[in-house]
């Protein structure tokens, strides 16, 4: 139950604040119910990006961990890892083979591909990463997560630019 509770954090506590907010608009004096409107839609905005949040995360325990700092991606495992920088990706696919779970397959200009367990300690850092990147199809990638192909795909891929 625990670990439902914290898969789902930031849904529950965005749910709290919308709640807190709806009570405030209605039972409030003066400028509290503008307050409560603000916390109300705060609230909403919060819980709408913890559904997304929780639908990221497959679960915990996987092998290596994930670690993102200034712009660079780095993954130490037990058998592989490296680093990629995030503006040098190329390609992002999953791989929905369990092995034991997915694995994130991180594509570079300049360096080999990055194969991430997608329940790999610190994986959450990965949904802000893919959050910041321009047309990443986020939806996309969740509904992946959430029903996995049978081989694996291409959720993003960098444009090529052609010279003519």
């Amino acid at each position: 139950m625990k670990a439902v509770f914290w898969r789902w954090r930031e849904f529950l506590i965005g749910w709290v604040f919308a709640a807190a907010g709806i009570i405030l608009v209605f039972r409030g004096l003066g400028f509290v119910p503008t307050l409560g409107m603000i916390l109300g839609v705060t609230g909403a905005l919060l819980a709408y990006a913890g559904v997304q949040r929780a639908r990221f995360r497959l679960g915990e325990g996987g092998p290596g961990v994930v670690h993102v700092n200034e712009g660079r991606i780095a993954y130490y495992g037990p058998f592989s890892g490296g680093a990629v920088s995030v503006d040098g990706l190329s390609k992002v696919e999953l791989d929905p083979v369990p092995d034991p779970a997915p694995h994130w397959v991180l594509r570079g200009i300049e360096s080999p591909p990055l194969f991430i367990p997608a329940n790999a300690e610190g994986v959450d850092a990965l949904f802000d990463v893919f959050s910041s990147i321009k047309n990443f199809p986020m939806e996309q990638m969740l509904r992946y997560l959430t029903q996995p192909p049978a081989h694996p795909v291409v959720i993003w891929q960098k444009e090529q630019r052609m010279l003519h």
